[in-house]
Order: structure tokens, then sequence, then C-alpha cells
């Protein structure tokens, strides 16, 4: 399996920090995935393998211990003080979630933190193929669809094209473009949009799909 890291450094609480790594053969490389404590998503076509390493890394933890939730989805994991990996597969269905979900308990300077920490693992349903470039982008955005299933295809010239901006973790638009469905790449104006982490989601009648950008 080709791989790909995604490293991020994070604040986990006052004096806990860290990073998060996956491993993949499906995303670009270089795009950075920032740990939430309850919501880290890994989007990936079905039946796809995976792992995911998160690290601590802060001077201030004196010991710390993952353990896997009872809610959490039985993938393969194993720690090592601060180290957590995980690994495993994506469902089979369009849109399954399985959910690693993993507490940690850390001895700081500050005290004792304790936290959980979920990524749920999605299917993503499959219409469109797009890719952004470049990324991380600056001040323009070329979005092209690579590839569409036979139905997305066969919609009609008059179809509307919503391309949508999100920042990342976050369901709130930032941004919204739309096109008629007479042109498959798109020339994208982000120069007014604030830097960061942002998911970039393509549709097309019912049928969409999302990458993952950066915008610096």
């Amino acid at each position: 399996m080709e791989t790909y890291n995604i490293t991020k450094n994070l604040a986990i609480g006052a004096s806990v920090g860290g990073h998060y790594i996956i491993l993949s053969d499906y995303h670009n490389p270089g795009i950075f995935y920032p740990l939430y404590n309850n919501n880290s998503p890994v989007w990936l076509p079905a039946n796809k393998l995976f792992g995911i390493n998160a690290y601590l890394t802060s001077p201030g933890i004196t010991s710390y211990t993952w353990s896997r939730a009872s809610t959490s989805y039985p993938f393969s994991w194993g720690s090592a003080g601060g180290y957590l990996g995980i690994a495993g597969s994506s469902g089979s269905s369009a849109f399954e979630e399985r959910d690693g979900v993993f507490n940690l308990t850390a001895q700081t300077a500050c005290g004792t933190y304790t936290g959980t920490f979920k990524w749920p693992v999605i299917v993503q349903g499959w219409g469109l193929r797009i890719s952004a470039s470049p990324n991380p982008a600056t001040s323009h955005l070329t979005v092209s669809i690579e590839d569409a299933a036979p139905e997305a295809k066969a919609l009609s010239s008059n179809e509307t094209i919503a391309i949508t901006l999100y920042r990342f973790n976050n369901t709130t638009p930032v941004k919204t473009w739309t096109f008629k469905n007479d042109q498959s790449k798109f020339n994208l104006n982000v120069s007014d949009i604030q830097k960061g982490q942002y998911v970039l989601k393509v549709q097309k009648g019912k049928y969409h799909q999302s990458e993952i950008i950066m915008i610096e």
C-alpha cells in the first residue's frame, strides 16, 4: 500500500501537545489534518486500508495512557506511552461510518488531563472525481471534474454545479460558487478567504465529491 504522511501540531490541553499522521493510498500528500477531540473524520472509498498514528510530544507530560472506548468500532490498535496506532479498512457501503473512539489520560505539571478522541471513518459515495490545484492555494484555485459516474455524465448542460467551501470540521459554508453544467474546469478566486484548512465540495445534481485544501 502506498502511504502518505500528514502531520499537524496541536494543542490538546494547557500543557499537552502532539500531532497525528494518516497513512493511506487515497489522499494527496501534504494535507494537514488538525486533531479535534470529538471529530477528526477520515473519508475513504469503500474497502480501503488506512492507518492513523497519533503522538503526544509535549515536554510537560510525565505519563499518559491510551485506551479504546467501549463505543469504538473494533479497529486494530496499539499504544506505547503517548503513541497510539489505529489500523483497519473502510466499510463497503456509501456513507457508512465506523468510529474509532479512544480515551486519553495524561499526567502533566498542571494536573491530570482526560479526554476522548474520535476518528469517524466514513465511506465516501462516488459520483464525481475531482482535483483542486494548487494545494495549498493563495489567491486562485483551479477545480476540475476529472471523471463522473454515467448518471452524472448524463445530466443536462443546464444542471447547476455548486462549489462550496467549508472550514474544516464545520458545516457552515464560507463561500459558494455556481456554474452551469457546460464545463469541467473552474477557476475560483480565494484571495478573500482567511488562511486555514477547508473542505471543498463540488455538487452536480445529487452527485458530489469533496477535497481537503489549504489556503495560505
